[in-house]
């Protein structure tokens, strides 16, 4: 009985190993392929304008509305 159980142990050890091994064999290999350059990058440019209008859009404060089964008063004095 004691032969079956280490015996299905080692062979079950030696079955995750290889897979082991395999996988990192493959992951080695796929590594090793050359690839062509990468391609280049955008160049984007904003304008000034942008710029302007993003900085003045970032001070405003945001505007929330609520709709929902609430009572009036729930969410302070800007939902009445």
């Amino acid at each position: 009985m004691k032969f079956t159980f280490m015996s299905r142990f080692a062979i079950k050890f030696i079955e995750v190993a290889g897979a082991g091994i395999a996988s990192a064999l493959c992951a080695y290999f796929l590594g090793q392929i050359e690839r062509g350059p990468a391609p280049a990058t955008a160049v984007v440019q904003i304008s000034p304008a942008t710029i302007e209008n993003a900085a003045r859009e970032a001070l405003v404060p945001w505007r929330v509305s609520v709709t929902g089964p609430w009572l009036p008063y729930a969410f302070g004095e800007a939902a009445a």
